[in-house]
């Protein structure tokens, strides 16, 4: 997304600021997530609520991309799940916080299922191929 603000440089300077804090979070220190110990149900409840709150911000969607998005983050969520953040929550919240920062700046529904998949590729075992098959080749190549 770079290329929309060529020639300027503070609001490049913005987004790297903001993209490197979602993803690398001060609560994990920009760490893998650990498996572990299923997180509390409270935590559980969590990530639920913070997904409830992106799909809220998704009203310049249609109904057809929300769901698509809805579909990433169910995979996301399973493929991640057992997975746990140094806070104890589930390292799912993470790729939430991303699609949400990819909401805000109203990006459009395959940029936020790559957000919502951006970790499942390198941390979980999901192969390429596999996110081809299942959300299409633009969305696996943003991954």
């Amino acid at each position: 997304m770079l290329f929309l603000w060529a020639g300027t440089r503070q609001p490049v300077a913005r987004y790297i600021k903001a993209m490197t804090a979602v993803l690398h979070p001060p609560s994990t220190g920009g760490a893998k997530p650990r498996r572990g110990s299923a997180p509390s149900a409270a935590a559980a409840n969590a990530a639920a609520a913070s997904f409830a709150a992106l799909t809220a911000n998704l009203d310049y969607l249609d109904a057809a991309s929300i769901g698509l998005v809805r579909q990433a983050y169910r995979f996301a969520d399973e493929a991640h799940l057992g997975q746990i953040r140094n806070s104890g929550e589930p390292y799912i919240t993470h790729p939430i916080a991303v699609a949400a920062q990819c909401a805000a700046w109203k990006l459009d529904a395959q940029a936020l299922m790559a957000a919502l998949l951006h970790d499942a590729l390198e941390d979980c075992g999901v192969t390429k191929p596999e996110l081809i098959d299942r959300f299409g080749a633009p969305v696996a190549e943003l991954v």
